[in-house]
């Protein structure tokens, strides 16, 4: 994000709910979503205000491009999704002389995990301690090459944790063991319908994994879930909670929250428009630009901010003028 800036704004506010996502997008009436809407006439694609949009239409989100660096190992990749999931960082070492070395905390009913771990890292560099009174194992990595590597790709902490833009720029194959690492550490299969399913309380995180399962054929539905009341384990209560994401991954090749749709040699997803809502709004306005392209990812679809799309502009001349005509825009330069 480049630039952000705030301007009151005194009018009714546009709730945008799409389908497979329980987010509501919150728009000024004049802010751009890219559409596809369904006419007699065929289909029409091109941004529309948000007080134009209607009950059934497509909202669109472009597909991830499939990216083509493969600088590390498939081994490497998932574990460094693996780490993304149960990783953090122990510092070790004399005085000026710590270092970051990474930590997986893993289930010892899992060796296969232990086994990748291992494997990656060296039997000399990796150290396994149990981890408390469970059956939990903590494996230390002794490489601090490997710790830096985490965190430039993964971050710390565990709300705070984000991809790398270089996870992006991987090829599939890479991805798709990055993704089952995460997977092994933080996921599990949903018994009664057998799609994947993670949650984790990092909105950005989230949205990220989104965007890599969906990059490897999964259809994936985003919900925000409130701080779980009263929870705790056995007789122990937990003192504070946290709002949280969770993330379902479908294989199918088509589930009707989440249509696979080509134009002009772009590849997209579809959710449909659900449900438009107003309310009453007096407050600032947030409006954004973003680095290198003015257009950007809500939770809901692609959307366009500050500098409008030409496209949007053609809309309009074609539909209220004729050819030979004169256009004057009163609001020329004034953002």
């Amino acid at each position: 994000v480049e630039l952000v800036s705030r301007h009151p704004y005194n009018e009714p506010i546009y709730k945008i709910s799409a389908s497979g996502i329980n987010f509501t997008d919150r728009a000024t009436h004049n802010h751009p979503y890219l559409i596809l809407r369904r006419t007699k006439k065929g289909d029409e694609v091109g941004f529309v205000n948000a007080e134009f949009l209607k009950v059934g239409d497509y909202l669109m989100t472009p597909q991830m491009a499939q990216g083509t660096a493969s600088d590390v190992s498939e081994l490497d990749a998932f574990c460094y999704g693996l780490w993304l999931a149960q990783g953090s960082v122990q510092k070790a070492g004399n005085g000026q002389n710590k270092k970051d070395y990474p930590v997986f905390s893993l289930d010892s009913r899992k060796p296969q995990l232990k086994e990748k771990v291992v494997e990656w890292a060296g039997k000399k560099r990796a150290s396994v301690y149990p981890n408390g009174k469970g059956k939990g194992i903590k494996i230390v990595v002794f490489d601090p090459k490997k710790g830096k590597r985490c965190v430039e790709l993964c971050g710390k902490y565990a709300g705070k944790k984000v991809i790398a833009e270089e996870v992006f720029d991987w090829n599939q194959e890479l991805r798709t063991a990055f993704f089952e690492g995460y997977m092994a550490g933080d996921g599990c299969v949903i018994s009664t319908r057998g799609n994947l399913h993670s949650k984790s309380i990092s909105i950005a995180l989230s949205s990220q994994m989104k965007f890599v399962a969906e990059s490897i054929g999964y259809r994936v539905c985003f919900y925000h879930r409130d701080a779980p009341k009263g929870t705790g384990i056995g007789d122990r209560k937990f003192i504070n909670t946290h709002d949280f994401y969770s993330l379902d991954y479908r294989k199918p090749q088509y589930i009707p929250t989440h249509v696979p749709y080509e134009y002009k040699g772009v590849k997209y997803w579809l959710r449909r428009l659900n449900k438009i809502e107003t309310e009453d709004y007096n407050a600032d306005v947030v409006n954004l630009s973003v680095e290198g392209c003015h257009t950007f990812q809500t939770a809901c679809s692609m959307t366009h901010n500050t500098m409008k799309p030409v496209e949007l502009w053609e809309r309009q001349i074609e539909n209220s003028s004729r050819k030979g005509e004169n256009v004057l825009d009163s609001f020329g330069g004034s953002g």
